[in-house]
């Protein structure tokens, strides 16, 4: 039988509580508020389609049912706001083009984050977690790429040392990145920043395969070189891999 297209998904499942997502050739439904999850084939996912349909009979009409008889939703979060951490994202541009990637940053996407938005995160972060009793000013950049705005990084990080100062809490910064930068960012980042989680996918061979720059061209040898620097800096390196079939 062959698979069911994206049109006979949403006519199954039109809700905003039951999701069907791919994995190779087989269908997870998951549906949290009915407290229902399961992996099905394209036969299963067709079957629930057709017992959607009340004219019809099908040998999953009763789960369809639970489908249909949702549980009580989760009640909103009460109490103080607590977070453990305050994610910025300078930029969702990238300078690789990495043929996994299903980000979707586009290329000419150059909008960067507002100094003083960013500023003002770290102020409001600082206050949440003092009136939460906290002791960590913990502060992770994303992307996109952090990295191709180094000037949001310097003032970001600078404010969240000074901001812990200011009211007795230790501050802690951590960096995703593709390792894709030059010396001066690397220094930066070793001598400022306590964890990064830098995306180095193997050998020359496998990386400059997974991992190109968008202009062109491998990246193994910058990132490797960025790699053994932060490796001998005073922050913590963690390594992110991705391993395909071709890796393996």
């Amino acid at each position: 039988m062959t698979s069911p297209n994206n049109a006979t998904v949403r006519t199954a499942f039109h809700g905003d509580d039951v999701f069907v997502v791919p994995v190779f050739d087989q269908w997870i439904v998951h549906a949290p508020l009915h407290r229902v999850s399961g992996l099905c084939d394209a036969r299963g996912l067709v079957e629930l389609e057709a017992a959607a349909r009340p004219a019809e009979q099908s040998p999953v009409a009763e789960l369809w049912g639970h489908l249909q008889a949702s549980g009580p939703v989760p009640p909103a979060p009460e109490g103080p706001l607590r977070p453990h951490f305050l994610g910025i994202i300078p930029t969702r541009a990238c300078n690789m083009a990495c043929r996994y990637c299903a980000f979707g940053a586009a290329p000419d996407d150059h909008a960067v984050i507002d100094r003083a938005m960013a500023v003002g995160a770290v102020d409001w972060f600082a206050r949440a977690v003092v009136a939460g009793h906290g002791d960590c000013l913990a502060v992770d950049f994303f992307g996109g790429e952090p990295t191709i705005v180094p000037e949001i990084l310097e003032v970001v990080v600078g404010r969240v040392h000074t901001v812990a100062d200011g009211c007795n809490l230790r501050p802690r910064t951590e960096i995703a990145t593709n390792g894709c930068f030059d010396e001066r960012v690397c220094r930066f980042i070793g001598e400022n920043m306590d964890y990064v989680v830098l995306s180095l996918d193997g050998p020359p061979s496998v990386q400059d395969l997974h991992r190109p720059l968008r202009g062109g061209g491998g990246s193994s040898a910058v990132v490797a070189r960025n790699a053994r620097a932060l490796s001998a800096s005073r922050a913590q390196l963690s390594l992110r891999v991705c391993v395909t079939e071709a890796s393996v």
